[in-house]
């Protein structure tokens, strides 16, 4: 496993941990979020032989308390929230696109990107 991890690293790809139980920000108290954030980040470095700054929230779900509590001690976190990051950035909220699925769905995301960067109007996935 950790040949294949050190070859999608090799190729770009970003390394985030998750909560370890999978818990959720806005179902258990802060202490045990932060709990089981560490254990998720201390089991991505067993596995990968070296830790990540990145987080994913379980769910997308995100509390204020959370990005507070979490910020200082990571490069970025992300939730679920689809568009582009920019002009402003919130690193403690990275948007995320999903960038596999049918060929049918590409209209959205074209729309997405043609809306969010180009300023666009965009119907039916082709920018106009």
């Amino acid at each position: 496993m950790k040949e294949d991890i050190d070859s999608l690293l090799a190729k770009g790809h970003e390394l985030a941990s998750q909560t370890f139980d999978h818990s959720s920000c806005r179902a258990v108290s802060l202490s045990v979020f932060q709990d089981d954030v560490r254990n998720g980040r201390e089991g991505v470095e067993e596995i990968a032989g070296h830790g990540s700054a990145n987080f994913a929230y379980p769910y997308g779900h995100v509390t204020l308390w959370a990005k507070r509590k979490l910020g200082p001690e990571l490069t970025s976190s992300r939730g679920i929230f689809p568009g582009l990051n920019g002009p402003e950035i919130d690193l403690s909220l990275l948007r995320a696109n999903r960038l596999y699925g049918d060929v049918d769905e590409c209209g959205q995301d074209v729309t997405v990107i043609g809306r969010s960067v180009l300023g666009l109007k965009v119907k039916q996935g082709t920018p106009k």
